[in-house]
């Protein structure tokens, strides 16, 4: 397996020693130094299911089956919610759930089949209505290892 198959997180053996990656190309070894990794070096996953299929998206080690019963689980509860609403508020709450499952369902098609000019404005109009009701989580979050 190459490098930037595998998921951030998980534990892996290169040139003898294990390590955890943390980043595109970056990677802390036991001794809690960071070492860069190229991206064509080839690891052994410590933990063997951290194989990637070839059903999945390429670098995530996610399938696509495993993100759309993911989302359809969260916008089933979000249904489920938007069902207990009345009137104006139900109706919007449906309308904002339908436009942002399309959105996230274009972002996973893959490239050239989704408009993407069509995605920065749904995106847009969806960060846009989630900043004025919540505050966002900062971006930049250290990822530890699992």
């Amino acid at each position: 397996m190459k490098f930037p198959q595998l998921p951030v997180g998980r534990y892996f053996h290169w040139q003898g020693e294990r390590y955890c990656k943390t980043g595109p190309v970056t990677a802390h070894a036991s001794d809690g130094s960071r070492t860069l990794i190229p991206r064509s070096a080839r690891i052994e996953p410590a933990d063997p299911a951290t194989e990637t299929n070839a059903n999945a998206n390429p670098g995530t080690g996610i399938a696509h089956a495993d993100v759309e019963a993911a989302l359809a689980a969260f916008t089933g509860s979000l249904r489920e919610y938007a069902a207990s609403l009345e009137g104006p508020q139900r109706s919007a709450l449906d309308a904002h759930i339908d436009a942002a499952e399309q959105a996230f369902r274009r972002a996973l098609s893959p490239p050239g089949i989704a408009d993407s000019q069509a995605l920065q404005r749904a995106g847009g109009a969806a960060r846009s209505s989630a900043q004025s009701t919540t505050q966002r989580a900062p971006s930049r979050r250290r990822r530890t290892c699992m």
